[in-house]
């Protein structure tokens, strides 16, 4: 029994630096903890921040977007104008090509009429001029046929 009581007095004796030791080791986890504690406290506090500042640009982009949806309201009004007088201008633009077109064709075929006349016309004065020189070509031969008969 001797070799028991002699572990059980060290054990005894032992027991209260164990447990010193193991106050000391919590209470430095204690320390480590509350510091940890303490770190969390002020990243907690710096994402409310964080937080409260991307809800403050949040509502900002709201308030802009709102503005923008205006802005485009109205400028689809405009477009819509641009377009409207935009087909407007096709419109006339292609009613124009047309009356000219037709203009020219007309043009074009009373001028070939016209040419045709005026051609015509040039061809019999030519060849009333034709017919003409031959008469007095004739009457010229007559007259020196008869000069020559009276000599």
């Amino acid at each position: 029994m001797n070799a028991l009581e002699s572990v059980s007095n060290i054990f005894k004796a032992l027991l209260p630096i164990i447990a010193v030791v193991a106050l000391i080791f919590i209470i430095v986890m204690i320390v480590k903890i509350n510091k940890t504690i303490g770190k969390l406290d002020q990243t907690v506090d710096s994402l409310n921040t964080t937080i409260g500042s991307a809800q403050n640009t949040i509502s900002s982009v709201n308030d802009t977007l709102a503005v923008v949806n205006t802005y485009v309201k109205e400028l689809n009004t405009t477009v819509k104008t641009v377009n409207n007088v935009s087909m407007s201008v096709e419109a006339v633009r292609a009613t124009a090509e047309r009356i000219v077109v037709k203009a020219v064709d007309k043009w074009s075929k009373e001028y070939q009429q016209m040419k045709k006349f005026v051609l015509n016309v040039l061809e019999k004065l030519d060849n009333k001029a034709k017919t003409s020189q031959s008469a007095l070509e004739i009457a010229d031969r007559k007259e020196e046929n008869n000069g020559r008969k009276e000599n």
